[in-house]
């Protein structure tokens, strides 16, 4: 019973450990030169190697030129200091041409770990930080659809078994009639040969009739045997002629006429699952955290969406199903500076007990999307399924809602801090247009423009022409100055000669659209 219950314990815990997370993994390589010292020449390899390694985490998180930062080569020992031993893996030592003991070896570190690392030693890039992020995510808490326990079964059964009458009546009527000719002739005969007046005869009829329904099928009419004895070989011959037509049609009847149609449908109704968001959301909170340890500037949606919606709250579905989706977002830039939106829904489903262990077991699934609001650029996406137990609904449900968000939550994370560092490194993407509100860009006035981006510094790459008019002047570029674009931009146009034309002219920014008006300040954005 005692081994029972600690395997039990440890399985629980085993199933409500948080999920694995986003690893960071460098390589790394130091060479030292070899002395008599063994030891301490391979201590100072490996310890080179390990410096080495730390370095190139530092760039991966913060750029390529982070190496080049005096801040970060300061704080670069302490740093290497705090990475334990217990993150080298794979090291191996070879000698070289220089009479160097080489050490290679691989570290892997926590992702999240070593950002804070970073960033508890002043080193880290904030950039991310500037641009708040605004989250919104739907739970559902239900259970599955089991298709071999079914809450109730129902079975409709239809069976007709009538008979078709308008074959079976005309059949039945050409074998009457022919009986009834038949044993008119043998009267005739009879009452000639003997003289005798003829005798009456009596008629009898068979109506066959199935189920109720009307439809008449097998219907003769024959006469009786006549008692003379005289004439009783001609009745005789009169009756076999007459059973046979009644054998006839009645045959008929029941073979060509009958139909037999059996149909059924069966109604089966499973356990409905939950069609409506929970009023709690675990998942949404654990990804909060795992956000803000990022580093991030997360904006609680709680308050926005409670003021947005003034009659009921739409589910995150039903905003994705029509143009409100598109309005809330610009409401929360417009409202909430929210330079990104970040959406996704989770489902747990409740598995009931485990028999072997009785403990509550769960499944999860959750999907999420960050992208701009500006110009719905995708910034990070991902989708992950976890499984957890506990000892009751609601902690096994905790416990799945845990794992979810470490795991997606760090890789989201992770995505936007990378993109961001790409921004740092290269530069944000910028549409810039020049406009005449008069309709007379010429050629002389797009080719000073032209000119003037060339000059503009941050400018990564050669401005790309996107659309040349009358009216408007589209180009396409990076942009990584430390000056807004948009006063870079303005203050060479000011400076300009070519430009004295326009005194008036207006700059204006709309996310990562920059409009310069020529005649006059810059109509509002559509």
């Amino acid at each position: 019973m005692i081994a029972r219950k600690t395997l039990l314990a440890a399985l629980l815990g085993l199933a409500a450990a948080p999920a694995l997370a986003v690893e960071l993994i460098i390589q790394g390589e130091g060479a030292a030169p070899i002395t008599a010292d063994i030891a301490l020449t391979r201590e100072s390899s490996q310890m080179a190697a390990k410096k080495n390694a730390v370095l190139a985490a530092i760039r991966k998180i913060n750029g390529a030129t982070a190496g080049d930062d005096p801040k970060v080569m300061a704080a670069l020992e302490e740093i290497v200091r705090q990475v334990g031993n217990e993150s080298i893996r794979d090291i191996s030592t070879r000698r070289d041409a220089g009479n160097n003991f080489v050490t290679s070896l691989k570290l892997v570190m926590d992702d999240k770990d070593f950002r804070k690392l970073v960033s508890d030693a002043g080193i880290g890039v904030k950039t991310a930080n500037s641009y708040p992020v605004l989250v919104v995510m739907d739970e559902y808490f239900t259970t599955p659809t089991d298709t071999a326990k079914p809450l109730r079964e129902v079975v409709e059964f239809f069976s007709d078994k009538s008979t078709h009458h308008k074959e079976d009546l005309a059949a039945t009527a050409s074998a009457s009639a022919s009986a009834s000719a038949s044993d008119s002739a043998s009267e005739r005969s009879q009452a000639s040969a003997s003289g005798a007046s003829s005798a009456s005869a009596s008629e009898r009829a068979y109506v066959n009739t199935y189920n109720g329904t009307g439809s008449a099928s097998g219907q003769y009419a024959a006469n009786s045997r006549h008692a003379s004895a005289a004439s009783s070989a001609s009745a005789s011959a009169s009756e076999s002629q007459s059973q046979s037509a009644e054998n006839a049609s009645l045959n008929h009847s029941i073979d060509a006429g009958q139909k037999d149609v059996q149909s059924y449908r069966k109604l089966v109704e499973y356990q409905p699952q939950q069609t409506t968001p929970s009023d709690r959301s675990y998942t949404y909170e654990a990804i909060l955290r795992e956000a803000a340890s990022y580093d991030l500037n997360i904006l609680d949606n709680s308050l926005f969406r409670s003021r947005y919606f003034t009659g009921k709250p739409l589910t995150l579905q039903e905003l994705q199903a029509g143009p409100e989706l598109a309005r809330y977002v610009q409401a929360a830039r417009d409202e909430l500076q929210a330079d990104y939106f970040m959406m996704g829904s989770a489902i747990i489903y409740d598995l009931g007990k485990d028999p072997a262990t009785g403990a509550s077991r769960c499944d999860g699934v959750v999907t999420l999307k960050a992208f701009s609001t500006a110009e719905s650029k995708v910034l990070a996406t991902d989708a992950r399924s976890e499984s957890a137990s506990g000892n009751s609904p609601d902690q096994c449900r905790v416990n799945v809602a845990n794992k979810l968000a470490v795991f997606t939550g760090s890789v989201v994370s992770t995505q936007i801090a990378e993109y961001w560092k790409n921004r740092n490194m290269y530069g944000q993407q910028y549409s810039v247009k020049l406009i005449s509100l008069l309709g007379q860009l010429g050629f002389q006035p797009k080719n000073n423009f032209r000119k003037v981006l060339e000059q503009v510094k941050g400018v990564k790459e050669v401005p790309v022409q996107r659309k040349s008019g009358n009216a408007e002047l589209e180009y396409s570029l990076q942009y990584g100055g430390d000056t807004p674009i948009a006063d870079a931009i303005g203050e060479l146009i000011a400076a300009n000669p070519a430009f004295g034309a326009y005194p008036n002219f207006d700059v204006s920014t709309n996310g990562t659209t920059v409009r310069v008006c020529l005649e006059s300040s810059c109509p509002p954005a559509r």
